[in-house]
């Protein structure tokens, strides 16, 4: 019997250190605060921000859904699909082999957006999981 509890014991121990392969980024997420010159703030958002949902998927691929033009005409920047990678740095968003964003911060509850396809170098983006 003690050799049984034993090898269970040892069994649970190997098992409960195998490496945590989640990614975190996977799910849908919502911009929150938006950052220029490392100030976050809500200040600013518009309705293309507070409806378009950022949608990260576990076969690698990144959709943007949301409107396309607001109810007062601002055009919203919307992107088909296309894919994002891990880095050794954290995650890229890539339209072929072009990378239109880095992922600099992921945690179960809030990524940080930063490089973002046009906009300026120093302008970032909070997202909050749905």
């Amino acid at each position: 019997m003690k050799k049984i509890i034993l090898l269970f014991l040892i069994c649970i121990t190997f098992s409960s250190c195998e490496k945590d392969e989640t990614d975190y980024i996977v799910g849908e997420w919502k911009v929150m605060k938006v950052s220029i010159n490392n100030i976050f703030t809500s200040d600013g958002l518009v309705d293309c921000d507070f409806n378009t949902v950022y949608d990260f998927r576990s076969d690698k691929e990144f959709r943007i859904y949301g409107p396309q033009i607001t109810s007062d005409g601002y055009i919203c920047m919307l992107l088909g699909a296309i894919k994002w990678e891990k880095t050794n740095n954290g995650y890229n968003i890539l339209q072929t082999t072009n990378v239109r964003a880095e992922i600099i911060k992921v945690s179960n509850d809030t990524i940080v957006l930063q490089k973002i396809d046009g906009y300026s170098v120093n302008f970032k983006k909070m997202l909050v999981r749905q």
